[in-house]
Protein backbone atom coordinates (compact mmCIF):
# COMPACT_ATOMS: atom_id res chain seq x y z
CA UNK A 1 0.00 0.00 0.00
CA UNK A 2 1.42 3.48 -0.66
CA UNK A 3 1.92 6.17 1.44
CA UNK A 4 -1.05 8.33 -0.01
CA UNK A 5 -3.64 5.67 0.50
CA UNK A 6 -2.43 4.73 4.34
CA UNK A 7 -2.77 8.62 4.65
CA UNK A 8 -6.26 8.52 3.26
CA UNK A 9 -6.79 5.94 5.46
CA UNK A 10 -5.51 7.04 8.66
CA UNK A 11 -7.40 10.30 8.15
CA UNK A 12 -11.16 8.61 7.09
CA UNK A 13 -10.76 6.26 10.39
CA UNK A 14 -9.88 9.13 12.60
CA UNK A 15 -13.01 11.15 11.66
CA UNK A 16 -15.75 8.70 11.03
CA UNK A 17 -17.10 9.20 14.37
CA UNK A 18 -17.66 12.96 13.75
CA UNK A 19 -18.96 12.81 10.38
CA UNK A 20 -21.33 9.60 11.03
CA UNK A 21 -22.59 10.95 14.76
CA UNK A 22 -25.41 12.52 13.82
CA UNK A 23 -26.71 9.78 11.41
CA UNK A 24 -30.30 8.04 12.43
CA UNK A 25 -30.65 11.47 14.62
CA UNK A 26 -34.01 13.38 13.11
CA UNK A 27 -35.26 16.88 14.94
CA UNK A 28 -38.57 17.31 14.28
CA UNK A 29 -41.48 19.74 15.44
CA UNK A 30 -38.98 22.62 17.09
CA UNK A 31 -40.91 25.66 18.40
CA UNK A 32 -39.72 28.56 20.26
CA UNK A 33 -42.24 30.36 22.59
CA UNK A 34 -42.51 33.95 22.19
CA UNK A 35 -41.28 36.01 25.10
CA UNK A 36 -43.53 38.48 27.22
CA UNK A 37 -42.99 42.52 25.91
CA UNK A 38 -39.44 42.95 27.58
CA UNK A 39 -38.35 39.60 28.29
CA UNK A 40 -35.32 38.05 28.02
CA UNK A 41 -35.84 34.58 28.30
CA UNK A 42 -37.55 31.94 26.32
CA UNK A 43 -38.08 28.65 26.13
CA UNK A 44 -37.21 26.63 23.23
CA UNK A 45 -38.89 22.60 22.60
CA UNK A 46 -37.97 20.13 19.76
CA UNK A 47 -38.27 16.48 18.66
CA UNK A 48 -35.41 14.39 18.76
CA UNK A 49 -35.53 10.68 17.31
CA UNK A 50 -32.88 8.26 17.49
CA UNK A 51 -33.52 5.98 14.62
CA UNK A 52 -30.07 4.33 14.86
CA UNK A 53 -28.43 1.10 16.89
CA UNK A 54 -26.12 3.28 18.60
CA UNK A 55 -27.13 5.94 21.05
CA UNK A 56 -26.63 9.48 20.70
CA UNK A 57 -26.19 12.28 23.02
CA UNK A 58 -27.06 16.07 22.56
CA UNK A 59 -24.46 18.21 24.51
CA UNK A 60 -25.65 21.51 22.87
CA UNK A 61 -28.52 23.57 21.34
CA UNK A 62 -27.47 26.82 20.08
CA UNK A 63 -30.01 29.51 18.97
CA UNK A 64 -29.15 32.44 16.47
CA UNK A 65 -29.37 35.99 17.81
CA UNK A 66 -29.34 33.98 21.66
CA UNK A 67 -26.62 35.22 23.97
CA UNK A 68 -26.46 31.64 25.14
CA UNK A 69 -28.77 28.34 25.41
CA UNK A 70 -28.78 26.02 28.07
CA UNK A 71 -30.68 22.74 28.19
CA UNK A 72 -32.54 22.54 31.34
CA UNK A 73 -35.12 19.57 33.24
CA UNK A 74 -37.81 20.04 34.98
CA UNK A 75 -38.99 17.79 38.17
CA UNK A 76 -41.83 17.95 40.05
CA UNK A 77 -41.34 16.98 44.60
CA UNK A 78 -43.44 15.03 46.50
CA UNK A 79 -45.12 17.68 47.41
CA UNK A 80 -45.78 18.81 43.81
CA UNK A 81 -43.32 21.58 43.67
CA UNK A 82 -41.75 22.18 40.55
CA UNK A 83 -38.07 23.19 39.95
CA UNK A 84 -35.22 23.51 36.96
CA UNK A 85 -31.72 22.39 37.33
CA UNK A 86 -29.48 22.19 34.37
CA UNK A 87 -28.86 19.33 32.42
CA UNK A 88 -25.44 18.71 31.03
CA UNK A 89 -26.43 16.49 27.94
CA UNK A 90 -29.23 14.45 26.51
CA UNK A 91 -28.71 11.06 26.00
CA UNK A 92 -30.80 9.22 23.25
CA UNK A 93 -30.88 5.79 24.06
CA UNK A 94 -31.05 3.68 20.20
CA UNK A 95 -34.39 3.77 18.46
CA UNK A 96 -35.77 6.00 20.68
CA UNK A 97 -37.55 9.55 20.76
CA UNK A 98 -37.64 12.33 23.22
CA UNK A 99 -39.29 15.26 23.35
CA UNK A 100 -38.60 18.43 25.20
CA UNK A 101 -41.78 20.00 25.80
CA UNK A 102 -43.52 22.11 28.11
CA UNK A 103 -42.75 20.84 31.93
CA UNK A 104 -40.30 18.59 30.76
CA UNK A 105 -36.93 18.84 29.38
CA UNK A 106 -36.07 22.06 27.19
CA UNK A 107 -33.75 24.22 26.45
CA UNK A 108 -33.83 27.82 28.21
CA UNK A 109 -32.97 30.61 25.62
CA UNK A 110 -31.31 33.59 27.19
CA UNK A 111 -30.85 37.10 25.31
CA UNK A 112 -33.03 39.86 23.72
CA UNK A 113 -33.85 37.64 20.51
CA UNK A 114 -34.64 40.40 17.26
CA UNK A 115 -38.10 40.99 17.05
CA UNK A 116 -39.31 37.36 17.95
CA UNK A 117 -43.01 37.19 16.63
CA UNK A 118 -45.43 34.47 16.31
CA UNK A 119 -44.90 32.40 12.89
CA UNK A 120 -41.45 33.97 12.90
CA UNK A 121 -38.43 30.78 11.95
CA UNK A 122 -35.43 30.95 13.67
CA UNK A 123 -32.04 28.86 13.12
CA UNK A 124 -31.04 26.08 15.87
CA UNK A 125 -28.19 24.15 16.04
CA UNK A 126 -28.32 20.89 18.05
CA UNK A 127 -24.56 19.92 18.62
CA UNK A 128 -23.85 16.53 18.68
CA UNK A 129 -21.32 14.34 21.29
CA UNK A 130 -18.05 13.65 18.59
CA UNK A 131 -18.19 16.86 17.19
CA UNK A 132 -20.94 17.04 14.69
CA UNK A 133 -24.28 19.21 14.38
CA UNK A 134 -27.93 19.22 13.20
CA UNK A 135 -29.47 22.66 11.67
CA UNK A 136 -33.07 23.30 11.79
CA UNK A 137 -35.45 26.38 12.26
CA UNK A 138 -38.06 26.72 15.15
CA UNK A 139 -41.18 28.31 14.44
CA UNK A 140 -42.27 31.46 17.22
CA UNK A 141 -45.56 30.47 18.70
CA UNK A 142 -47.77 32.98 21.22
CA UNK A 143 -48.65 31.94 24.52
CA UNK A 144 -51.03 28.89 24.67
CA UNK A 145 -50.63 27.46 21.27
CA UNK A 146 -49.33 24.23 20.65
CA UNK A 147 -47.00 22.58 17.72
CA UNK A 148 -49.91 20.16 15.64
CA UNK A 149 -47.73 17.33 16.82
CA UNK A 150 -47.20 18.14 20.55
CA UNK A 151 -49.43 16.80 23.06
CA UNK A 152 -49.59 17.34 26.95
CA UNK A 153 -48.76 14.31 28.93
CA UNK A 154 -51.44 13.45 32.12
CA UNK A 155 -48.48 13.59 34.00
CA UNK A 156 -47.87 17.56 33.89
CA UNK A 157 -45.85 17.57 30.45
CA UNK A 158 -42.77 15.55 31.42
CA UNK A 159 -40.61 15.07 28.65
CA UNK A 160 -40.39 11.08 27.63
CA UNK A 161 -38.02 8.46 25.79
CA UNK A 162 -40.10 6.73 23.61
CA UNK A 163 -38.98 2.88 22.13
CA UNK A 164 -39.76 2.10 18.63
CA UNK A 165 -39.29 -1.30 17.54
Amino acid sequence: MNITKLALLITAALHTPALFAGQGLKISSAWIRVPPPGAKVTALYLTAENTSTTAQTITKISVEGANRTEMHQSTTDAKGMMSMEPLPQLKLDPKTTVTLAPGGNHAMVFGALPALKTGAKIKVTVHLEGGASIQTEAVARGPGELDAGQHQHSDGGTATQHHHE
